[in-house]
């Protein structure tokens, strides 16, 4: 199974744990920066992980699309055709993201058995 780095907001943390954990159960392994010990330095954790990352995954939301991390992970996602782009509410992507076809989760409960979930596979 692929190999996936999630890039969220710090708001969003709540939701970002719960699609991480149906990742998993569902075979990938999951990077995310709750993975960085103390002490390491943020950005050269996150660069080697985006790197080694087979895709991607990007949860857009109202506080995300202001977030200039996950616009940086997000286009690293892009120009590597490696981004696959999730919609947790109803917010639009930033300019340079609205052309790929982002998978709406805003009304996902959990589990890997309902169709916005399936479209990751």
């Amino acid at each position: 199974m692929a190999n996936v780095f999630l890039s969220y907001d710090r708001a969003d943390a709540a939701k970002a744990r719960r699609i991480a954990g149906a990742l998993e159960q569902a075979g990938h392994s999951v990077w995310w920066d709750r993975h960085i010990k103390g002490g390491a330095q943020y950005s050269k954790e996150i660069e080697v992980a985006l790197k080694k990352a087979d895709a991607v995954i990007v949860l857009w939301s109202a506080a995300s699309v202001d977030s200039a991390w996950v616009r940086d992970e997000a286009a690293l996602g892009r120009d590597t055709g490696r981004l696959v782009p999730i919609s947790l509410d109803e917010v639009e992507p930033p300019l340079g993201f609205r052309q790929y076809l982002t998978i709406d989760f805003s009304r996902w409960k959990g589990g890997a058995q309902v169709a916005c979930f399936k479209e990751l596979e």
